[in-house]
């Protein structure tokens, strides 16, 4: 199913940048993933990446490290009208989950698109709800500072003329502020810096994605930040602060600088959101809508269960 599934994007069918196979191939390792496909009279209705892993003595479906959501991606019918469009997500998605393998675990993060989660329910998922942000209308967006709340804008135009905002190829500085910032919480990065920098020189070579550093006149990184896009979305996959330089208003600076980049070239930014309270005030105030996401689990194993609860 795996070489159908190339074969289907390699001619042109979208999906999200983290449902790419070279994607894939990085985040889980190329023998570590696998897809379903489901079809209709040899149109494409539907499919599901997965990234399948040893843990213990268990085998587990879950998310590839640095991949925001995964899960099922759905094509519609032209023209369908409501009703008939969760008819479509109610039979395409239970025939997806059906030709999933029998693993003790499964957990998924859906895309922000998809906000129907009933057929998971039926199959037997649990649920919790995330949120991401995102400004849209970037394509025909033609200032996008004019759309931000006005706190922000007076941070950008006050500093701005403080500090460069450069394209980079290394991902050290973001690599490493992101590392120490999780460690402070008693946290671990659980993708290596390796893995970072083959993302980001794969997207790279296929214009799909880019590294930015803010510096101040001394050439001080005060804020590093990467993006990645696909034709319709941008994601803003990771953003640090050096918190070893006074950088007053550098991430306000460099993610405007990443917006104006991308105007006219997706529709839509998406910030990929947080439950942090400090982190959702950040982003909602550059002129984002809140957008809904599913996190969904499924135990099929009453051992996994038990020790999952006592570990």
């Amino acid at each position: 199913m795996k070489d159908r599934y190339i074969d289907i994007i390699n001619s042109g069918l979208y999906v999200p940048i983290f449902f790419q196979p070279w994607w894939l191939d990085i985040v889980c390792g190329a023998d570590n993933w696998n897809v379903i496909v489901v079809e209709k009279n040899g149109v494409v209705e539907g499919v599901l990446p997965y990234h399948q892993k040893k843990q213990a003595n268990f085998t587990k479906i879950g998310m590839p490290v640095l991949t925001p959501f995964l899960g099922y991606w759905l094509y519609y019918p032209n023209a369908i009208n409501y009703p008939n469009k969760i008819s479509f997500e109610n039979r395409v998605v239970k025939e997806l989950l059906n030709q999933l393998p029998n693993v003790s675990r499964i957990d998924q993060i859906l895309s922000p698109q998809h906000t129907n989660w009933l057929p998971l329910k039926w199959s037997g998922f649990e649920q919790t709800g995330l949120v991401t942000y995102q400004l849209t209308g970037l394509k025909a967006m033609k200032n996008p500072i004019e759309h931000y709340h006005f706190k922000t804008r007076n941070i950008i135009r006050k500093h701005q003329d403080e500090m460069e905002v450069i394209a980079t190829t290394d991902a050290g500085h973001l690599f490493n502020s992101l590392k120490s910032t999780i460690e402070e919480k008693q946290g671990t990065l659980i993708a290596s810096q390796d893995i970072f920098q083959q993302l980001y020189d794969a997207s790279s070579q296929r214009e799909m994605g880019m590294l930015y550093l803010a510096r101040n006149k001394n050439q001080q990184v005060l804020a590093s930040g990467f993006v990645v896009w696909d034709k319709e979305r941008a994601y803003y996959l990771f953003r640090a602060r050096n918190k070893n330089v006074e950088s007053s208003g550098a991430l306000s600076v460099l993610t405007h600088h990443i917006i104006q980049q991308l105007v006219g070239k997706v529709d839509a930014f998406d910030f990929l959101g947080s439950n942090l309270e400090e982190v959702e005030k950040f982003v909602r105030k550059f002129g984002t809508t809140q957008y809904p996401m599913h996190f969904v689990w499924k135990t099929n194993s009453k051992l996994y269960e038990v020790l999952k609860k006592i570990t």
